[in-house]
Order: C-alpha cells, then structure tokens, then sequence
C-alpha cells in the first residue's frame, strides 16, 4: 500500500505539467493556423502602439481571443468577434504590464507575470519537494524490506 501512495505526489506534479503543457501545444497549434488573420487587429484599439508576438488563445467561427504581448512591456487580451465576415474589435483587457498597472495572468501562459511567477513558486515548489520526499522514504522503505 505505502509502495502506491509514494506515487501520489508525482502523479500529480505530471497531470499538472500535462495540462498546463497541452494548454501550450494547444495555443500553439491555434495561433499557427489563424494568428496571421489577427496580426493587425490590435490597431483597432487605439492604446497599443506595437507587438512583439501574439497568441491566439480561442478561437471559434464567431470570436477569438488574441494574447497580444506588445514591445512596450505589456500583455494584452483582445477579445474580437466576427461581423459581416470581418473580424472586429469587441473587447479590451490588459493582463500584465512592467509599469506596475496590471499584474494578472493568463492561461497558460502564467510565467509572463510577477502573480503567475508567485503562483508557480507556490505550486510548484512544494508539490516538486514532497515527489523528492515521498520516493525517498519508499526507497528506504524498499531497502529495509529487501534486506
């Protein structure tokens, strides 16, 4: 029984980096096959300048939500939705920015921001030293009852 519960911890450390890891891929795939339609959107809010990349975080047929990550240090979610075939501009949220006016995050992507650095840390850490913790004492507990 202890053999089994020692895997616990690991367990969930691995279910935890495959969804936030599937989340990735799946953006990735998504920005690859409709970020080119969503390159010149964020004009349209007038308060972003310029972008260093995007992200397409969901899309569907009728709306999408594009992760813009501009050069001035700030990630911006826009939301758009699709009007007479063209694609508009429906909403406007700033997730993170350097200047201190935004520290929010945004999944998967929760490493862009000083909230999603912390939550990461408190996760992660503890969940990565209690996996270390519960194999070491099911490998002495291994040990003693082989001797």
């Amino acid at each position: 029984m202890m053999n089994k519960i020692k895997y616990i911890p690991l367990i969930l450390v691995l279910f935890f980096i495959a969804i936030w890891g599937g989340s990735i891929i799946k953006c990735e795939i998504t920005t690859v096959q409709h970020g080119k339609k969503f390159t010149d959107l964020y004009k349209d809010t007038n308060m972003i300048s310029s972008v260093d990349y995007l992200k397409v975080l969901n899309y569907s047929d009728t709306s999408a939500r594009i992760y813009y990550v501009s050069k001035g240090g700030m990630g911006n979610i826009i939301t758009v939705i699709k009007q007479d075939g063209q694609w508009a501009y429906d909403k406007w949220e700033t997730v993170w920015s350097t200047s201190g006016s935004a520290d929010e995050f945004v999944f998967p992507y929760i490493h862009h921001s000083a909230t999603g650095i912390a939550l990461l840390a408190i996760l992660g850490i503890p969940a990565i030293l209690i996996t270390i913790v519960a194999l070491c004492i099911g490998s002495k507990r291994n040990a003693k009852s082989a001797s």
